[in-house]
């Protein structure tokens, strides 16, 4: 389920609704063109990751995106600058491969699944331009960033880190 604050002042928060997600949900992000939530989700039982849509003021559920043939854990959604692209981190902890699945939110398909190397990417994050996508490569051994660009959909470096790389917070400059 996902809490909608009512946020008066920082002492003054408020739960004014939840509304209601089926199965798992990762971490939501905000569609810049219309504000609607983009939530990733595993089913509670068995099947493909999936992305919801949600409109925020009538807090239903518009869309529903599947990845069939996956058996990972949608972690973690950035949304492009334009509201067209989603990138989730899929955490396939069942031997599958993970990566980074891209979803066209317009047309609510998905355009690839990018391939970084590990089965368990976990958290993710965009530059403001939208011009890269950061993905933590959090198995042991791994222990990496892949940096994927936009334009192409490929990784374009990997930059090694400390381990099991967790979140992605990238600065405005």
């Amino acid at each position: 389920n996902i809490a909608v604050l009512n946020i008066t002042n920082p002492s003054n928060v408020t739960l004014a609704s939840t509304i209601r997600a089926p199965g798992f949900g990762g971490r939501p992000a905000v569609r810049p063109i219309d504000n609607d939530l983009v939530v990733p989700v595993a089913p509670s039982e068995s099947g493909p990751p999936k992305l919801l849509i949600i409109n925020q003021s009538s807090e239903n559920i518009v869309h529903e995106i599947q990845l069939p043939g996956s058996t990972a854990f949608p972690q973690d959604v950035a949304v492009s600058p334009s509201g067209r692209f989603a990138y989730v981190s899929l955490f396939d902890f069942s031997g599958g491969t993970g990566g980074v699945w891209v979803v066209n939110l317009k047309t609510r398909t998905t355009v690839t699944v990018i391939n970084t190397g590990d089965p368990l990417v976990h958290g993710i994050g965009m530059t403001p331009d939208g011009e890269f996508v950061f993905a933590t490569n959090f198995a042991s051994g791994s222990n990496s960033v892949s940096v994927i660009d936009t334009d192409t959909n490929t990784i374009v470096a990997t930059i090694p880190t400390g381990p099991q790389p967790n979140e992605v917070a990238v600065t405005l400059d």
